[in-house]
């Protein structure tokens, strides 16, 4: 095997910038090197690193994806988010974000999996759904969120999954008469009584037209009292 020089000064080098990279004054072996370097990420996540797309989106209607998969943000500063339509995947993998500032999403239509992943997030203090068509995933995997405020669905015409695995969602309101498609409360086993009378008084009344089912948690199922029971039925609503 043929012998192989090494630079002491270039191993310093690296070393040092690894330990810039990583915030650490760790010492390091140089048979360590290699796995440190895989785990230096590349992507600068930070708001700064965005601005340039927060100066974009208060002027543009789109939004979608604007701190996508930024995983270690825990705030973000206020934005002026008025004229977009687009907020499509938002935050998207945000999972230290602990607080939103309040957004004017009052022209948005679009709102898949704006929460997504964001799984540190406890609770929204206000947000204007009333125009969204499609809010799929939405809420998906916000496995810390407790409360979230009155939401208005009345123009959903996609609402798959919107809370799936909301582990601790305890309080939760909707507009009367605002859910017109099937929604899944599945793993949301804390739901408390004024959440479930909201979710109920939010279902519209589908008479004459195609049936649509409730989801809900087996514990809260088992809740429900008979009047809830049959308020839901008369609204031509399936119970699952």
């Amino acid at each position: 095997m043929a012998n192989v020089l090494i630079n002491s000064t270039s191993i310093v080098n690296i070393a040092n910038a690894i330990r810039e990279k990583t915030n650490t004054t760790k010492g390091l072996k140089l048979s360590e090197m290699p796995s440190a370097i895989e785990s230096i990420t590349t992507e600068d996540t930070s708001v700064g690193s965005r601005q340039w797309w927060l100066d974009a989106c208060s002027q543009k209607t789109y939004c979608g994806y604007m701190f996508y998969d930024c995983s270690l943000i825990t705030t973000i500063p206020p934005i002026d988010t008025s004229n977009s339509t687009h907020f499509g995947s938002m935050f998207m993998g945000c999972s230290s974000l602990v607080s939103i500032p309040q957004l004017d999403t009052s022209n948005g239509t679009y709102f898949g999996s704006m929460f997504n992943g964001c799984s540190s997030l406890i609770s929204v203090d206000s947000l204007d759904v009333s125009k969204g068509t499609y809010l799929g995933y939405m809420f998906k995997n916000c496995n810390s969120l407790v409360s979230l405020p009155t939401l208005d669905f009345s123009s959903g015409t996609n609402l798959s999954n919107v809370f799936q695995n909301c582990f601790a969602l305890e309080d939760i309101s909707f507009a009367p008469n605002s859910i017109k498609m099937s929604l899944r409360f599945a793993q949301s086993s804390l739901l408390s009584d004024e959440s479930i009378q909201s979710i109920i008084d939010g279902l519209a009344d589908l008479t004459g037209a195609t049936a649509q089912t409730l989801s809900l948690n087996t514990g809260v199922k088992a809740r429900l009292t008979t009047q809830q029971s049959e308020n839901i039925a008369s609204k031509n609503w399936n119970v699952a």
